[in-house]
């Protein structure tokens, strides 16, 4: 009686195990036939829009500009154009900077552009009255002087100098100069009037005649 009751039960058992089987079969053959059923749906999605003019066109690219060596100059001479060599360094020479406010003073060496000239504002580091260390100063040019000398059967310059005024002193000075009234032509003439005063003194002097003496009598 128990071995029967034994063998159906195995029976009952493997009767649900191979249902689940089949079923498991069956879910899984659904499940490929939804996928191939999706990938052979068209794609309904408005296809992505093409890119503008505009954006299609390249990227504009920066002209880099080429590098042309330095021009050389020729210049004429005997008939022929021959290279333009500078006779001197006049491009290379420091300027000797000079601060001509009363009392003037030598301020040292320095290179400035070659091209330097009167009113160009220039900054160096010099020593200010009653400070230690050098500070950065601006001045303004006032003059540019160049020195010659004759060398090798012709004038080279050898040396370069710059008389400069600090801006400070530059703009009080030209303050008061619109302060103070200006001269009228009635002062001018009057000042002419003055220096030519002497002149006209020794002219009347000239016109009288010589004095002259006796003789024994000794002049006063």
């Amino acid at each position: 009686m128990a071995a029967a009751q034994a063998e159906a039960a195995a029976a009952q058992e493997a009767g649900a195990n191979a249902e689940a089987a089949v079923k498991a079969a069956l879910e899984a053959e659904a499940a490929e036939a939804a996928v191939a059923k999706v990938m052979q749906t068209p794609d309904r999605r408005p296809p992505p829009a093409s890119p503008t003019a505009a954006e299609s066109a390249p990227e504009p690219t920066v002209a880099q500009p080429d590098m042309e060596p330095e021009s050389v100059v020729f210049r004429k001479k005997g008939g022929t154009f021959r290279p333009h060599v500078s006779k001197d360094d006049r491009d290379k020479l420091l300027f000797d900077i000079t601060e001509i406010t009363p009392p003037p003073r030598k301020l040292g060496t320095f290179r400035l552009e070659p091209s330097a000239a009167c009113g160009d504002l220039i900054s160096a580091r010099v020593r200010v009255e009653g400070e230690s260390e050098k500070v950065e100063q601006p001045f303004i040019i006032k003059k540019v002087s160049w020195k010659y000398e004759y060398l090798q059967g012709s004038y080279r310059m050898v040396a370069k100098g710059a008389d400069v005024k600090m801006v400070s002193r530059d703009s009080t000075e030209k303050f008061l100069s619109r302060m103070l009234p200006s001269k009228s032509p009635a002062d001018d003439a009057e000042e002419e009037a003055l220096d030519r005063a002497p002149s006209r003194q020794r002219e009347k002097i000239d016109d009288y005649p010589p004095l002259t003496f006796d003789e024994g009598v000794p002049p006063l």
